[in-house]
């Protein structure tokens, strides 16, 4: 995979547990790495088939400062989370964010966090066999698709299924989508959890009936 790098962009913010952090600030470095194709750009000369680093920087350094957190961990996480939500190219990205003057009695060079967020690709199934079956499925469909985290690319078609393990109860409607996230499995899990229940999921009987699942 090619590579575009920004290093040690100087920001100066207020980011801190400390409150003369968030009154004074502070400099700060922040190092982007992103991991895309550049072939069609190299080729065709397209700045739109590419990443323009200058206006990057700018989106950056404005998102950098327009809050304050307590902790760099949270800074790096919502500047990755913005390129990946903006940069449709990248597939990638990583962040360090290093921290020169951390209120330390020691002396070192400077305190850093690096993370790294990569797309994924997962495959799910979803079914519902109460109510409005259809109506449950495309509701839960735009649920994912609205989570800023998540996008849909591909859904299968409807199909019914006969039930299984517990049979006193109507058949499914059943569909698959092919989803893109950059959510941990634990966060994505608990993410369709919170669906189910915002659908009026139940969990009476094992393999019983289900408005989504």
């Amino acid at each position: 995979m090619d590579k575009i790098t920004i290093e040690d962009l100087e920001i100066f913010a207020n980011h801190g547990v400390l409150g003369e952090e968030k009154e004074l600030g502070q400099k700060f470095l922040l190092s982007v790495y992103l991991y895309l194709d550049l072939r069609k750009p190299a080729l065709s000369g397209d700045l739109n088939a590419t990443v323009n680093y200058a206006e990057l920087s700018e989106k950056i350094e404005k998102e950098f400062t327009k809050e304050k957190f307590d902790l760099i961990e949270t800074a790096a996480e919502k500047i990755a989370e913005l390129i990946l939500l903006n940069y449709n190219a990248v597939k990638t990205v990583k962040v360090i964010l290093k921290k020169p003057w951390a209120p330390l009695k020691k002396h070192l060079k400077y305190v850093s966090v690096e993370i790294e967020r990569t797309w994924h690709t997962v495959y799910i199934g979803l079914g519902s066999n109460m109510g409005n079956k259809s109506q449950n499925l495309n509701t839960a469909l735009k649920i994912i698709n609205k989570n800023p985290n998540c996008r849909i690319n591909k859904v299968s078609n409807f199909y019914h299924t006969r039930p299984v393990g517990y049979l006193d109860q109507d058949n499914f409607l059943n569909c698959a989508a092919e989803i893109k996230t950059f959510m941990s499995p634990d966060e994505l899990m608990n993410f369709f959890l919170e669906l189910e229940k915002s659908l009026k999921r139940e969990r009476k009987i094992h393999w019983g009936p289900r408005t989504i699942d």
